[in-house]
């Protein structure tokens, strides 16, 4: 690396004749391609090691820093998925346990080379699914318009990536170092892509989020990042809070189990090094059928310092976190529709019933420390029997606040009491996209879970001809706000050209969700919707989550 006054010169050698990038890195040269991305040059790089490969007896293990090579590392095409056990990608994506590879997109700026934000996308999927060569995630439009460094990397997921069994070999939510091992490697490295290691913002979705999350109370993450976006997932998620496998002890009942069901014996550790041998795609096929492998939340053994040994609540009371990061977080309006996908397919819903919705939240909420009358009765007693799509509407809203709305505003409302001199925001979205992130999202299940996907990666600006107008522009604003939080700390959108075609876009503040150097949370949601940007919500969930499912979450 080279500075002259403050400029970083990075080494950077374009052979034109292939539009090829080489990059000199601390473990080596990388090459890459220069693409257009709406008329704007980046530079990709797609598949480059941050881990060694987690195989044979190092399966279940913490990952290994990948080590400096030579020659010059190919990065100019996808490398492979880790091993998924709930996925419906194309077949021609190819799955192996050697798959700890990061992607980075970074602008091209000749007249500006200081160091750019770094955002760190961190992909969802129920810890069961996602990879980071998946369309939707391709980065290259929030570097080319946000003017940032973005960088995603594969973790290992279900029993490849939380299996515990009760040793150092395998300690539990390997798939969480993973994800901190690409950060440590962010530090150590992106300054060669142009990016600032003391300006990363990490951010997800869903399972990613939940992760996001994770890293805010992780001992172990919080110095590799300085700002947060939680979407539509958190570590207080009731599911996995009760959930036996969420503790070490029942995670490591569960990977004995499936060592039974392989025939392995049972002395000592020789089940585990039994399941070192068992070809991936027999783990996979098992898990398919079986109960699938979680993180271990609080409490986590001797060899796993990830998460802190004390529980989530004595963690938020003590104050024990990283309290020095800006976070902004939401969720979209109707975060529960998707799991009644597959209820609602079959015959039995055309005609749905009060009783059907009652037996669909008693089916989804089945926790016998939970009183699902109360619930019933709270989401279902001012919708008419007759109303089919609201008596649907209101159990998704049901299971939406269980699942995801509530778990992510406790999180943040937590930690906003503590993080008193930095700045916490918040959202909803309100705006439905005309091809939803979830292939079956339609009519009353309005705006689903993940939706916002569709506008911050760009695919209005990438396929224009599948979306409309709006929601062109609206991608333009979400990636605004998103890129400009990781650039500023604030949101709020600076650069509003090419935004005339919406209305209300100017002379707009975006209050806090609690005031600077105050004890006192105002609960300020933005509305992101393209008609409707602007619109403060205050305390939009304060009647459900505080008011009817805190009283059950408050258990832990």
């Amino acid at each position: 690396m080279l500075f002259i006054n403050g400029i970083l010169l990075y080494f950077i050698t374009i052979l034109n004749q292939y539009n090829c990038i080489i990059v000199e890195t601390p473990l080596g040269k990388v090459s890459g391609n220069q693409i257009d991305v709406l008329s704007k040059h980046v530079n990709e790089f797609l598949g480059i090691p941050f881990g060694l490969p987690p195989i044979n007896e190092f399966r279940f293990s913490k990952p290994r820093p990948t080590q400096p090579w030579n020659g010059i590392w190919n990065a100019t095409n996808p490398r492979i998925a880790c091993y998924r056990t709930k996925s419906k990608a194309p077949p021609e994506v190819q799955e192996s346990e050697d798959c700890l590879y990061l992607n980075i997109w970074t602008p091209v700026n000749k007249e500006n080379q200081t160091l750019k934000p770094v955002m760190f996308w961190i992909y969802g999927g129920y810890f069961t699914q996602g990879y980071i060569d998946r369309d939707g995630y391709n980065g290259s439009v929030l570097a080319a318009l946000g003017d940032i460094v973005f960088v995603s990397a594969n973790y290992r997921l279900d029993a490849f990536g939380f299996l515990y069994g009760n040793n150092e070999t395998a300690p539990g939510n390997v798939g969480w170092y993973d994800q901190n091992l690409a950060l440590q490697w962010i530090q150590k490295n992106i300054q060669s892509f142009g990016g600032d290691p003391n300006s990363v913002t990490i951010f997800g979705e869903s399972a990613g989020s939940t992760s996001v999350a994770a890293h805010i109370v992780s001992p172990l993450s919080n110095k590799l990042f300085h700002r947060a976006i939680l979407q539509s997932g958190s570590i207080y998620k009731y599911q996995y809070l009760h959930r036996k496998n969420a503790t070490k002890e029942n995670n490591l009942e569960l990977a004995i189990k499936m060592s039974k069901a392989f025939n392995c014996s049972q002395n000592h550790d020789q089940w585990l090094n039994c399941l070192r041998n068992i070809h991936p795609k027999s783990i996979v096929n098992y898990t398919l059928k079986n109960e699938k492998f979680f993180p271990i939340y609080s409490n986590g053994s001797v060899w796993d310092n990830f998460m802190p040994s004390e529980s989530l609540a004595n963690v938020f009371q003590t104050g024990n976190l990283n309290k020095n990061i800006d976070l902004l977080f939401g969720t979209v309006k109707d975060e529960g529709s998707f799991y009644l996908t597959d209820l609602i397919k079959s015959d039995q819903y055309l005609n749905f019933t009060k009783q059907n919705a009652m037996e669909t939240i008693h089916k989804l909420i089945n926790y016998n420390e939970i009183d699902n009358n109360l619930i019933s009765n709270f989401y279902l007693s001012h919708i008419n029997e007759n109303d089919v799509d609201g008596l649907k509407s209101a159990v998704a809203t049901a299971i939406g606040d269980f699942r995801l709305t509530c778990p992510t505003y406790y999180l943040a409302r937590n930690y906003a009491r503590l993080s008193k001199h930095h700045h916490v925001y918040s959202y909803q979205l309100t705006h439905k996209p005309t091809i939803p992130f979830i292939e079956n999202c339609r009519g009353w299940m309005g705006v689903c879970h993940g939706d916002e996907l569709i506008f911050i990666f760009g695919l209005p600006l990438r396929y224009p001809e599948q979306y409309s107008w709006i929601d062109y522009y609206f991608s333009l604003l979400m990636i605004n706000i998103w890129t400009n939080f990781a650039k500023t700390e604030n949101p709020l959108p600076i650069n509003l050209s090419g935004l005339s075609n919406l209305n209300h876009v100017s002379n707009i503040k975006w209050p806090h969700f609690r005031e600077l150097d105050l004890d006192k949370v105002i609960g300020n949601y933005m509305e992101l919707h393209p008609m409707r940007f602007g619109n403060v919500k205050h305390y939009p969930h304060q009647r459900s989550c505080e008011g009817l499912w805190e009283q059950f979450f408050n258990q832990y």
